[in-house]
Parts: C-alpha cells; sequence; structure tokens
C-alpha cells in the first residue's frame, strides 16, 4: 500500500469526534516527525513547520460523531472522516513531505474544533500574520472552492397566550411552525433542536445565507430570537495568484480546473472576516458525502490530488 494510502487509512482508523482528537493529533504528529518534518502541539492543534510564514494550509482532525467503519473496497477507502475532512488533510501533509526544500515556507496546522466552534482558527486568525491560506476541505480533485456561504445560527424563543384548544388562537408550536414557513419563502432554514409546549416553545435555527443576500427575520408577536453565532459568507478572488497556481497544477495532471460555491461553511469564513490575503479550499472528495453513513474516497482521487497539492504548493511559492 502506498505511504500516503497508509497514512489516511491509519488516521481514519482512530475516532476523532470533536473533543476527542487526542490520539489522532499524535498519530500526525508521530507520522511527520518520522518523515523528517518538524512537528508540534500546540492547544491541541497539530503544527507543522511553526516558524514558516510565506503560506497556510489549514485543515482539520476532528470529525462529527458516528462511526463509519474502515474498509478498503474496490479501490473506495470507507470511514468516518475520510472525507471531511481527514483526505484533504492526509494529502496535504504527503504532499507537504515530499516537498523539504519549501519545508521553512509552508506551515500546516491541523485543528481540532473545526465541526464545533473554530476556536483554533479564531486564535490562529489574530494571531499569526497573514498569509495565502489553503483552507483542507473536499471539492473534488480538480475543484478549486472560492466561496461559502454565511452562517446564522439563533435561538427562537416563542410565547403564546393560554387558549382553548376549540380556539382560533395559536399555541407556540404552531406559531414556531409559521415562522419557519415564512423564512422557508426566502431561504432553506434547518431545524436543529425545538422543545416545549403550547404556551412556550424553543426552537434553534440555522441558516446559510449567500454573499449578497441579507438575512430579515420576521417580527411577530410573542417571537423573541436570541443570536448564537452569525459567521459571514466569503468568496475569493478568482483572479488571485493563488488560484492560478491551482488552476496550472490541475491542468498540470491532466484535469478540467472547476469553480466550486458551497452552501456551507468552513474555516474559510473564519479567516476571510480578517484576512485580505488569497483563500481559497481545496481537498479530494464528493461534499456531499460530508456527516453522512456512506462517507467514502477514491483512492484514485485522493492520489491525483496530492499530486495537484505538491504541484500548486510549489507554483504558489515560485511566484511570491
Amino acid at each position: 500500500m502506498d505511504r500516503s494510502v497508509e497514512l489516511l487509512s491509519s488516521l481514519v482508523s482512530i475516532p476523532s469526534p470533536t473533543g476527542s482528537t487526542e490520539r489522532a493529533v499524535e498519530s500526525l504528529r508521530a507520522w511527520c516527525v518520522g518523515n523528517g518534518m518538524d512537528a508540534v502541539i500546540d492547544r491541541g492543534a497539530l503544527v507543522i513547520n511553526p516558524g514558516a510564514r510565506d503560506l497556510l494550509l489549514l485543515g482539520h482532525i476532528d470529525t462529527v460523531p458516528g462511526e463509519v467503519p474502515l474498509k478498503v473496497e474496490d479501490g473506495i477507502l470507507w470511514g468516518r472522516g475520510s472525507v471531511d475532512a481527514k483526505g484533504p488533510l492526509c494529502a496535504a501533509v504527503s504532499a507537504l513531505s515530499e516537498l523539504p526544500d519549501l519545508w521553512d515556507r509552508v506551515m500546516l496546522v491541523a485543528v481540532p474544533d473545526e465541526e464545533g466552534g473554530s476556536e483554533t482558527a479564531k486564535r490562529l486568525r489574530d494571531e499569526l500574520p497573514e498569509m495565502p491560506c489553503i483552507i483542507l476541505e473536499p471539492g473534488g480533485w480538480d475543484g478549486i472552492t472560492i466561496s461559502y456561504r454565511g452562517r446564522a445560527l439563533f435561538d427562537v424563543e416563542v410565547n403564546a397566550p393560554r387558549a382553548h384548544s376549540g380556539s382560533n388562537e395559536l399555541f407556540a408550536p404552531e406559531v414556531a411552525i409559521d415562522l419557519f414557513n415564512k423564512l422557508s419563502e426566502s431561504w432553506r432554514p434547518r431545524v436543529l433542536r425545538i422543545e416545549g409546549d403550547q404556551l412556550r416553545t424553543l426552537m434553534r435555527l440555522d441558516i446559510r445565507y449567500p454573499e449578497d443576500e441579507m438575512l430579515v427575520l420576521h417580527e411577530i408577536p410573542g417571537v423573541t430570537y436570541h443570536s448564537v453565532e452569525n459567521t459571514p459568507p466569503y468568496s475569493s478572488d478568482k483572479r488571485s495568484p493563488l488560484v492560478r497556481s491551482f488552476l496550472g497544477a490541475i491542468r498540470s495532471q491532466g484535469g478540467t480546473p472547476a469553480f466550486k460555491k458551497k452552501t456551507g461553511t468552513s474555516d474559510m469564513n473564519v479567516l476571510g472576516v480578517k484576512w485580505k490575503t488569497p483563500i481559497i479550499a481545496y481537498g479530494p472528495g464528493n461534499s456531499s458525502l460530508d456527516h453522512t453513513d456512506s462517507e467514502r474516497l477514491d483512492i484514485d482521487e485522493y492520489a491525483r490530488s496530492t499530486g495537484v497539492l505538491k504541484e500548486a504548493v510549489k507554483r504558489s511559492l515560485s511566484s511570491s
């Protein structure tokens, strides 16, 4: 088995839901050190080449909960995190391990909390000097992700007066449903949690919104909104040197590049709030399999993306 595939298989075999990533982080650190790289654990994150300041590769080693048993069959590797996002992370680590002449210029960070609150990405955003950044997320080996939607996460509290079930007065859950339907006319809200009774209902909503739209919440009597998170959308400049490096790298591997615009969010949004340097997302895998019980990665695509990352890093730094 190819060493980069062995790395991926090994890392996917270690469960690492957010909050329980220590064993996976240490395993990846040991692999990096064994292959000559400087790798340290800093506040739960793995930092490879911590002194580098020309290019940042930012991935995450944590996954959502739930088991997808590891197996390799007919050229496909199954397992939780194979797509989101240990596949992209391992492809980048493998590519970087083959570029020793650039280790003093390229930092790679595997964060432990992207599926949580992205606190590590926020810290890196505020502590590191700005540099071009490649977010390691799935988009296909020939895809370049240039935008993510924003995310509004909020709790809705509905209070309704006491009423007889034979009256026309709406109970609190019915007001919540009415609000959901109104929001659905413009967006696709997701209900993450709902509980309560006819007098008081609490509902947590998750809405992803594009850059050119403003999120408007309907004013309804008895309804109070409590903001939990509001992450702005982010779009990258398709003309940036970083994008050009990936266009050339994908073509060099025989691919036809395609720009991707994601409906979710990632640490690209977190850095993009402050950083003005180019940021794109790249990595192997079908993102529609994220968080599902069918999470799996084509090994040939994984190998192709490793080649693209290696070439893109070289091109990016040669032009800077």
